[in-house]
C-alpha cells in the first residue's frame, strides 16, 4: 500500500512538544511592579526613621567622645584645655550654634581664644543635615584636674523622638539624655 493512499482518509495529528519560554508575561510583570511599590510605600518611612536615629546617634556620640577628649587631653597636659565652636577650623566663633563644627585646643595663656602657637588637638568639621547642636556658651574649658563648666548641649532633629541632651558637671563628666536635666522635654529653643 502506499504511504499516500494510506493517509487519504484520515487526518494528520501533528502532536508538538511542550517548550517553556524563557520570558515572562504582563501580568506577571505588573503583579511584580505592584508588589515592589507596595513593600517599599510600607518600608520608606521606617527606613528614613531608621536613617534619622542612626545618624542623630552618631553626632551625638562624635559630641561625647571629642568632649571626654578635652578633658582627658587637659588632666595630661597638666593645663586648660578649651573646645569651642568654630566655622574655619583655625579659631573659635561667637556662635551658639555648634553644628557649624568646633576644635579642641591647649589654651596656654588663659585667654579662651585660639592663638597661633597653642597647640590645636582635634577638628570637628560640620555636621551635614538639618541637625542643630546648640549649647549655652561658645566654650567649654576643662582645667588641669578635669573639672569644667556646666551646661547641656541640645541636639534638636526634625523629629522631636530623636533629640538628645548632652548634660556636663561641673567635675567634667559629660552625660547623654533624652531629656533636660529637670526631666523636662528637650527644648530646642534654648540659646537662640
Amino acid at each position: 500500500m502506499d504511504v499516500n493512499t494510506r493517509n487519504c482518509c484520515h487526518r494528520a495529528f501533528h502532536y508538538w512538544p511542550v517548550t517553556y519560554r524563557d520570558g515572562f508575561t504582563l501580568i506577571e510583570l505588573l503583579t511584580v511592579l505592584a508588589i515592589v511599590a507596595i513593600t517599599t510605600a510600607i518600608a520608606t518611612p521606617a527606613l528614613q526613621s531608621f536613617f534619622t536615629k542612626n545618624y542623630v546617634t552618631s553626632q551625638v556620640n562624635t559630641l561625647l567622645a571629642d568632649l571626654n577628649l578635652a578633658r582627658t587631653e587637659a588632666i595630661e597636659r597638666n593645663g586648660e584645655v578649651i573646645i569651642c565652636a568654630s566655622n574655619n577650623g583655625i579659631h573659635c566663633s561667637r556662635s551658639k550654634q555648634w553644628q557649624t563644627g568646633w576644635i579642641i585646643f591647649s589654651d596656654n595663656n588663659d585667654n579662651k581664644k585660639r592663638d597661633d602657637n597653642e597647640n590645636l588637638i582635634r577638628i570637628q568639621t560640620p555636621f551635614k543635615g538639618l541637625n542643630n547642636l546648640q549649647f549655652r556658651a561658645t566654650y567649654i574649658k576643662f582645667n588641669s584636674i578635669g573639672f569644667s563648666n556646666n551646661g547641656t548641649f541640645t541636639l534638636c532633629s526634625g523629629n522631636p523622638n530623636y533629640n538628645r541632651a548632652i548634660i556636663i558637671a561641673r567635675t567634667g563628666r559629660a552625660r547623654l539624655s533624652d531629656t533636660m536635666v529637670n526631666g523636662d522635654p528637650i527644648n530646642c529653643n534654648n540659646y537662640s
